[in-house]
């Protein structure tokens, strides 16, 4: 009899996908803890003195009890929660942090107009949102470039055949007409 039944998923990865849930959740925690500069945990990389999604999802602290994970388990349906309130965790973080840095309301001048901080949240997330998308599209794009790659060497291949086989029909062609 089989170890496991058809479509039936190992306790181990069951056991993984829980402690990579707890550890999102357990991460939303600790960010929404954040309120300046200095409660940044060590072990967070943190690039242009904001909280990123990307550092975050690769953020792991065994201190802590916090594991990493990629972008598309932080994604699965079983996690929509989990990362709802991670994302919130991080918007917070980086408004606490842009406050400390300005030490008054956060506003870009554009001339005349000033984005708010909803705005500001709002265009962040697109930027997130239109980078994972960008990877996205540079991967299909790679994978094109091989599939094109790979569709030419058989052509290649094929038409060296076609002709191989013209050859041999054009002597035994000659040798009928004689």
């Amino acid at each position: 009899m089989p170890k496991f039944i058809t479509g039936e998923t190992s306790k181990a990865v069951l056991a993984e996908k829980e402690a990579k849930t707890e550890s999102l959740s357990k991460k939303a925690n600790l960010i929404r803890k954040i309120s300046s500069k200095n409660d940044i945990y060590p072990s967070l990389v943190v690039k242009r003195k904001t909280i990123s999604l990307s550092s975050v999802l690769q953020w792991e602290d065994h201190e802590l009890e916090v594991i990493k994970c990629v972008w598309n388990t932080a994604h699965e349906a079983h996690n929509a929660q989990v990362l709802k309130a991670l994302l919130e965790a991080i918007d917070l973080a980086n408004l606490n942090l842009n406050n400390e840095q300005s030490g008054k309301q956060v506003s870009i001048k554009t001339g005349s107009s000033s984005i708010s901080k909803e705005d500001l949240n709002l265009l962040m997330l697109e930027n997130e949102e239109l980078r994972n998308a960008l990877a996205e599209v540079y991967r299909a794009y790679i994978q094109t470039l091989e599939n094109i790659k790979e569709d030419k060497t058989v052509n290649e291949v094929l038409q060296s055949l076609l002709r191989n086989q013209a050859l041999i029909l054009g002597k035994q062609r000659i040798w009928q007409l004689k």
